[in-house]
């Protein structure tokens, strides 16, 4: 699991002409297996 999440650090971005403060954001993950993609997307989330 370590490899994983290592693997997924960095792996989203948010475009900063995008304002996304406020608005509902759907994410869909195919297969939750450890979580990692969907934590690291949420910590990109959580810093704009």
């Amino acid at each position: 699991m370590k490899a994983r999440l290592k693997n997924m650090r960095g792996a989203f971005q948010i475009n900063m002409r995008n304002n996304i403060k406020g608005k509902r954001i759907a994410i869909v993950d195919d297969v939750m297996a450890t979580g990692a993609s969907l934590n690291e997307l949420a910590k990109i989330l959580k810093k704009k």
